[in-house]
């Protein structure tokens, strides 16, 4: 009787966080070569027929519970409670593949003796774009092999076999078995990430290609050499070190001042005469006392402050609308003496942060997100009684600008989402999102409008927008390409940037023409009536602009 080969299912790549903070849209991956039985199971990412050691026959995305068609989908379901990716294969095991029949023989030791050692899956591909609004989330993946490992980028995966009885196990054959290939295991596992940096790198020396021959078609001469893929990945790594350095000395300065504060700031400078002004200084102050900054603070202590006008800064580049609900709550992070509120929900809460971001606004936004409420388990824990710890929400978002910056973006998304304009959208900042609907129903988008909180965000938002255009005027990119694609202007993970800056105000015979809503410029294409970068459609005004060759 001819030997089966062992059958296996797994989740092969689920929609959550991933050890390297970033999340794969299962919505947006295209797994046709996994339907089509074209898919390949590997070794740790190992290439060639060796590392080859089985096959995938089905694959399927499972959104929710009731997409579920049988039990193991079922089963596997209960374990991430995520979206997730479902595959089925088989192992190369009943023919004489020792590394195929090595991992049989780890999957029945697993399955067989109740070890807690779990053997994990992870997708190889090619990542097509990422987010627009979250440059860690892989929005468009292309998907065509699966990796069986002990070491995978995303741990919320999973590997067990399904055609396994107890008779067919033999302990002591397969530890032999499994110690005959122990040295032909890779140490340097490559995660998703890696393989399609490397295709970012082709994309670069792809995109030199094109401008060179651009270059040579305009009579401009110079001998450009291109670098090879393995120099680009080494510049990049150059790049990411540098910012990473950066980073650490921006966290140890950050450091450095708290630990003053800890070590006997308060003594120290009332021993300089200046205990007054420490006093009157926003991290000594109670929340309900609005008197004013004193000004004689010294620089240490002023740290933090500077700390959150750069992070607003930050913020308000990537969100115009959060940079302009900013400007009107703090004057762009300089004022956080919020007025303690009176009355309502809100009573004898003080708003906190750049945003003006209320405790309860926070604590709903926390219970929302997932994402959030992992980077900050402790709010998430204190949540649920909001009336007892608002002042610890109120005290995080005043003294760390990047959770006041997380929080904001959470609820500034949600909010975007559940409304219908920019003016709605800014009157939930104040009123909720429940205010902001029946003041539509109330009076329709004129009510809107007319409110003065209203008008003073969205007058705040056409300068922001206005400026993020003006300033991308002079720089024509010829080219970046990173980690996310040939339109991300920085890398995550050490992929390449590569920029070019024109001399001339564009090059001639081109038309340019930017984008209202991601503010991205770009050569005008003939019946072009769309963002190349987001998809978002382009006005009437600029697209008759650019037809008539005005910038």
């Amino acid at each position: 009787m001819a030997k089966k080969p062992l059958e296996i299912d797994m989740i092969a790549g689920s929609q959550l966080r991933d050890t390297q903070g970033e999340m794969l849209s299962v919505e947006g991956a295209d797994i046709s070569e996994l339907q089509a039985g074209r898919g390949r199971l590997n070794d740790n990412h190992g290439k060639g027929f060796f590392n080859a050691i089985g096959r995938v026959t089905d694959a399927k995305k499972i959104f929710k519970k009731e997409d579920c068609e049988n039990e193991r989908q079922e089963y596997y379901w209960n374990k991430v409670k995520a979206p997730f990716i479902f595959v089925k294969g088989y192992l190369y095991d009943d023919e004489d593949h020792p590394n195929a029949r090595a991992a049989a023989a780890i999957l029945r030791n697993i399955h067989k003796t109740d070890t807690p050692l779990q053997l994990k899956a992870s997708v190889e591909g090619g990542v097509l774009a990422r987010g627009v609004s979250d440059s860690t989330l892989l929005a468009r993946t292309k998907i065509h092999s699966v990796a069986l490992t002990f070491t995978p980028a995303n741990n919320n995966t999973l590997v067990e076999p399904t055609s396994l009885k107890k008779s067919e196990y033999d302990e002591a054959a397969d530890m032999l078995l499994i110690k005959s290939v122990v040295h032909l295991a890779q140490t340097n596992v490559p995660s998703f990430r890696h393989i399609a940096r490397d295709a970012s790198a082709t994309k670069v020396q792809n995109n030199l290609t094109k401008l060179v021959d651009l270059m040579r078609e305009l009579g401009i001469e110079g001998e450009i050499t291109i670098p090879s893929k393995q120099q680009i990945l080494n510049k990049a790594l150059e790049q990411k070190i540098q910012t990473n350095i950066e980073l650490i000395k921006q966290k140890m300065a950050e450091l450095k001042a708290e630990e003053l504060e800890k070590a006997g700031i308060k003594n120290a400078l009332a021993a300089a005469g200046m205990g007054a002004a420490l006093a009157m200084s926003p991290s000594m102050t109670s929340q309900n006392d609005s008197s004013p900054v004193a000004p004689s603070v010294p620089a240490e202590a002023q740290k933090q402050k500077a700390s959150m006008q750069e992070v607003y800064s930050r913020v308000s580049k990537e969100h115009p609308m959060l940079g302009a609900i900013g400007m009107k709550e703090s004057s762009g992070g300089k004022n956080l003496n919020h007025k303690t509120m009176k009355g309502g929900i809100h009573d004898g809460m003080t708003a906190g942060g750049p945003w003006g971001m209320m405790p309860h606004s926070a604590a709903f936004a926390i219970k929302k997100d997932k994402d959030l409420a992992e980077k900050y388990p402790k709010l998430a824990e204190i949540a649920n009684d909001v009336d007892k710890h608002h002042k610890t929400f109120t005290d995080t978002f005043n003294n760390d600008p990047e959770a006041a910056a997380d929080f904001a973006i959470s609820a500034y998304k949600r909010n975007k989402s559940k409304t219908k304009s920019d003016h709605q959208m800014a009157y939930s900042w104040l009123n909720g999102l429940k205010g902001s609907w029946n003041k539509y129903k109330e009076g329709g988008q004129a009510a809107l409008e007319q409110h003065p909180y209203v008008q003073g965000v969205m007058s705040e938002y056409k300068k922001l927008k206005s400026e993020k255009v003006e300033q991308k005027k002079p720089l024509k990119k010829a080219m970046t390409a990173g980690y996310g694609g040939a339109a991300s202007p920085t890398s995550r993970v050490s992929g390449a940037v590569i920029q070019s800056e024109s001399l001339e105000q564009g090059r001639p015979g081109f038309k340019y023409i930017s984008c209202d809503n991601c503010g991205k410029e770009q050569v005008h294409s003939k019946h072009q009536v769309k963002c190349r970068e987001c998809g978002h459609g382009m006005s009437f005004e600029k697209l008759y602009q650019a037809m008539r060759g005005n910038k």
